[in-house]
């Protein structure tokens, strides 16, 4: 770890903060405690240990991904399709997956699914570890065709996780189409 270059313990740090915004709201305050690098190494062993403890859980609970699982996909669906959009080459995975995070959490925010403020927490948090949370894009229909062919839809049913709070996240069954509708594609990528 400690060799890592910095931008990709970075990446790395936003599937932990994924962890912590889905299922551990101490682990997420934590993150957002820690005040030098030699502080987040300290406890780089608790961090570890939270998100594959949290991973277990739901593997255990549902092998097949049908389930409680999907919550692992937490910002992922968003992030696939900015991925793809920028061909994989401006973002890394969990670059992606943060903008990803951050983007579903205003949507839902805007729809009254999720508490108020949370995006702002989850903005400051990707800020104070150097991740992206917004994006400029020519052309936001390509995100939504993106998101279209995204691997985890059912025909024109869609699954997204989207969080009540900090540490609590559930699915909300779609379709691409409401996401579509009602997803103001351009307040949330430009923050």
């Amino acid at each position: 770890m400690k060799t890592l270059d910095e931008r990709f313990l970075h990446d790395g740090m936003a599937e932990a903060i994924k962890y912590g915004c889905i299922r551990d709201k101490k682990m997420f305050h934590a993150l957002m405690d820690y005040n030098t690098s030699e502080e987040l190494d300290e406890n780089m062993e608790y961090i570890i240990h939270s998100c594959c403890a949290i991973k277990k859980e739901f593997v255990e609970k549902d092998e097949k991904d049908t389930g409680t699982r999907m919550l692992l996909n937490f910002g992922h669906t968003i992030g696939h399709a900015v991925e793809k959009y920028f061909n994989y080459e401006k973002y890394t995975h969990g670059e992606a997956v943060a903008i990803g995070m951050h983007m579903m959490t205003r949507f839902s925010e805007s729809l009254g699914i999720t508490s108020a403020g949370t995006a702002g927490a989850i903005r400051n948090i990707l800020c104070k570890y150097k991740l992206p949370h917004s994006i400029e894009i020519a052309d936001a229909s390509k995100i939504f065709e993106n998101i279209k062919l995204d691997k985890k839809n059912a025909g024109d049913h869609i699954n997204i996780v989207v969080l009540k709070e900090i540490g609590d996240a559930e699915i909300l069954k779609t379709s691409t189409d409401f996401i579509e509708e009602k997803f103001h594609l351009k307040e949330c990528i430009i923050s």
